[in-house]
């Protein structure tokens, strides 16, 4: 999805945001508030309810909080549109911007394919990267689509 050169690779260190972190907790909680508000089974609402609660505490830990090993510590978009991903773990993978990345002004959803064959995504927010980087990643990502 990048074909345009840059003067210098962009960092990105992505930090906890506690407003993303409220939003996604709100939703979940919704969600299982809904679940016990439908006509159904209790035995169907036991079910869904901790279903809910788990997905939402996965998501945080690993897109919210950072906590995963799996979860993206640094990201690096170099001059001629390569993309490297840094894990908590350690590890390293070069990745492809997928084009089903999304971008507004208020969210960016940054959503990667790695050279080892798994997804990763980052959603983005005020908060998540420093205000200059959010910036920067915004022109590029634009950039790079009308390319």
């Amino acid at each position: 999805m990048s074909s345009t050169s840059y003067e210098r690779p962009l960092r990105l260190n992505p930090q906890v945001s506690f407003l993303l972190l409220a939003i996604i907790a709100a939703i979940h909680i919704a969600a299982v508030v809904v679940v016990f508000i439908l006509p159904m089974p209790i035995l169907l609402k036991a079910l869904f309810a901790p279903l809910i609660i788990l997905a939402g505490v996965y998501v945080l830990r690993r897109r919210v909080l950072f906590l995963d090993r799996q979860s993206i510590k640094n990201i690096v978009h170099h001059m001629h549109g390569d993309w490297y991903l840094e894990l908590r773990d350690g590890q390293q993978y070069r990745a492809e911007l997928r084009n089903d990345t999304f971008v507004s002004r208020w969210l960016i959803v940054l959503n990667f394919r790695a050279d080892n064959g798994k997804s990763y995504s980052l959603p983005i927010i005020p908060g998540v990267l420093d205000q200059e980087s959010c910036r920067q990643l915004r022109v590029r990502l634009l950039l790079d689509r009308q390319a």
